[in-house]
C-alpha cells in the first residue's frame, strides 16, 4: 500500500464520520417533526459543513502527487480532519430538539472551529502557491541556460 492510500483512508474515515454525524441529525428532524425545531440558520450551517467536508475529502486528492510523505505532513492532514469532524460534530447534535437555541448556546465553539479549519485551507493554498513558484523558478532557470548554451 502507498504511503498516500495509508493516509487517506484514516482521513476518510474521520470524514465519514463528520458527514454521518450531521446527516444523523438531519434524520432526527425528519423523524421526529413534532418534537424537533429546526433552526433555519442552523440549516444553512449543515449545508455549509456537508459541503465543506465533501470538497475537502475530494481535494485531498491532489496528495496523491505528494512523492516525499513526512510525519509533518501526515499529522496535518490527519489533525485538519479532525477539527473538520469536530466542527461538524459541535454544529450538529443528535440530542437536541430547539436547534435555535442550541445554535446560539454553541456558535463560538462552531465558527472558531470552522474559522481553523479555513486557516488550514489558507495555509494548504500557501504550501502548494510556494511549490508552484519554486517550479516556476526551477523551470525559467533551465530555459535560460538551455537558450545560452544553444546560441
Amino acid at each position: 500500500m502507498e504511503m498516500f492510500s495509508y493516509v487517506m483512508v484514516l482521513a476518510s474515515v474521520i470524514a465519514g464520520l463528520a458527514i454521518t454525524q450531521l446527516l444523523q441529525c438531519i434524520a432526527g428532524m425528519v423523524q421526529n417533526p413534532r418534537e424537533s425545531r429546526p433552526y433555519w440558520v442552523h440549516l444553512v450551517w449543515i449545508v455549509y459543513a456537508f459541503e465543506y467536508v465533501a470538497l475537502w475529502w475530494w481535494y485531498e486528492w491532489n496528495f496523491a502527487k505528494t512523492a516525499e510523505w513526512s510525519f509533518a505532513l501526515y499529522l496535518f492532514i490527519l489533525v485538519y480532519a479532525v477539527v473538520i469532524y469536530l466542527m461538524c460534530a459541535v454544529l450538529a447534535p443528535l440530542g437536541p430538539k430547539n436547534f435555535g437555541a442550541y445554535y446560539y448556546s454553541r456558535r463560538r465553539w462552531f465558527l472558531a472551529l470552522a474559522a481553523l479549519a479555513s486557516c488550514s485551507t489558507s495555509s494548504t493554498l500557501c504550501r502548494k502557491a510556494s511549490r508552484i513558484s519554486s517550479s516556476w523558478a526551477r523551470i525559467t532557470r533551465s530555459a535560460r541556460s538551455d537558450s545560452r548554451s544553444s546560441t
